[in-house]
């Protein structure tokens, strides 16, 4: 790569432009606001100054090139700063902010998951922004986190209590009052509680293959019946075919949402009997979903994306997502369950998975809080003319009329020839019309 980089130095225009480019610098702080993750800020674009006599050949590639996956990370909180709009409508920030988190979660599939490899592979290569594998998955990770924070902030700071002072709630069960907990009791039992089914973790079974981006419950248990009081741990899968977000009959003028996975939490006790439920928290892994297909040695290239189709539901993990409330208990089994370091580890406060509110826009029927539907443009109505305009009419145009085939004639508007050629009625057009020998062809 380097006998490519070097000529791209040579001449004044390529210096001017190299001195605009702002460049990620800063340094990591190693302070935590939870001791079990590292909270990394991730580092400040500044604007570097070159000298006009400094030769571009002696500067740093950091100061030159831009990194290809914090630039990614950059675009996508651009995304996310059109949920932060207030002159974007309610509903349409809620489109961007669940576009950013698919955005997101896309990335940690393909290129963190990609970085992840390089550095288990111990490979200490260079890209042409002079960052090996390791430093470039610290950066990364560091603006994922803060990017990842920034998500949930938005939601919870910005876009709830937007909702709220339009009379739309986002209540949690508890908040409900006896009504509404009766018809969500009546819902669960009805809907949700004949597909769930509680996966034990303990020596006896082992852990769950669970799906890529499939929203979980893990259950703290304890059962009171045994002298020695030891945890249980059970996973309880949400199936995507619910719902995320469940709406509540009207109550005094006011629309109330739930998530189906705090519905789920709250009946948590239901599922397990005789036992004490101790911490509930809901979790998300995300998986490597590269693609791996030799196109030369496959004989069957359809068949061979066939399977790594089926086999990116149960990659390597590579993020691991919780509730900040979780136990410590929980969050350690499931880093060594999953082979997870603590920088793989992300805490969420809120809903866990974005992205499905995407099913706000078709849930809430409020055309007002939405973008008005695009409508096409049409023909002005009223009378065609007959003939073309008087200053088209005075020239000499060159007329294809339907039965000149491809030779077009140069005549007059005017004439009684073209009258009906340069009609807007005809569509006249000044492309020779393809002979039977092309069609052939």
């Amino acid at each position: 790569m380097s006998e490519f980089l070097e000529p791209i130095g040579a001449g004044p225009a390529t210096e001017n432009l190299a001195r605009q480019f702002r460049v990620p610098e800063g340094t990591p702080a190693p302070a935590a606001a939870v001791p079990t993750v590292p909270v990394v800020q991730p580092p400040v674009a500044q604007t570097v100054s070159i000298p006009p006599d400094m030769p571009l050949a002696s500067v740093d590639r950091t100061v030159l090139f831009a990194n290809r996956e914090l630039s990614w990370l950059s675009f996508n909180r651009r995304v996310l700063d059109e949920a932060r709009d207030e002159a974007n409508p309610l509903l349409e920030r809620v489109k961007f902010l669940a576009i950013a988190s698919r955005n997101l979660d896309e990335f940690f599939e393909i290129r963190v998951a990609g970085l992840m490899e390089l550095v288990d592979a111990g490979l200490q290569g260079e890209n042409p922004d002079g960052l090996k594998p390791t430093e470039e998955l610290e950066r990364v990770r560091a603006s994922a986190r803060n990017l990842y924070r920034d998500l949930h902030a938005t939601w919870r700071d910005l876009l709830v209590p937007s909702f709220r002072s339009v009379g739309i709630e986002f209540c949690s069960v508890r908040q409900l009052s006896v009504q509404q907990r009766q018809w969500l009791d009546a819902y669960f039992h009805r809907e949700i509680y004949p597909v769930l089914t509680p996966l034990a973790v303990d020596p006896a079974h082992p852990f769950p293959v669970l799906l890529n981006l499939s929203l979980n419950l893990a259950v703290l248990l304890l059962d009171p019946r045994q002298a020695r009081r030891t945890h249980r741990i059970a996973v309880v899968q949400v199936p995507r075919v619910l719902p995320r977000i469940l709406r509540l009959p009207d109550q005094d003028g006011k629309r109330c949402y739930v998530f189906t996975a705090e519905l789920v939490e709250a009946h948590l006790g239901e599922l397990f009997p005789g036992l004490e439920v101790l911490n509930s928290c809901a979790f998300r892994v995300t998986r490597d979903s590269n693609l791996e297909v030799d196109d030369q040695q496959s004989t069957d290239l359809l068949s061979s994306i066939e399977k790594e189709l089926v086999k990116r539901r149960r990659g390597e993990p590579v993020r691991l997502e919780i509730a900040q409330h979780a136990h410590p208990e929980i969050v350690e089994r499931f880093l060594k369950a999953f082979a997870l370091d603590h920088d793989d580890l992300y805490l969420c406060d809120g809903p866990l998975n974005l992205g499905r509110l995407m099913e706000l826009h078709q849930l809430v029927e409020a055309p007002e809080l939405k973008d008005p539907p695009y409508s096409r443009a049409r023909s002005p109505s009223g009378p065609r003319p007959t003939r073309c305009s008087p200053t088209c009419a005075r020239a000499t145009c060159c007329c294809t009329t339907p039965t000149s085939r491809s030779r077009p004639s140069r005549t007059s508007c005017a004439s009684p020839r073209a009258t009906r050629a340069c009609s807007p009625s005809s569509r006249p057009s000044t492309v020779p019309a393809p002979s039977r020998r092309s069609w052939r062809r």
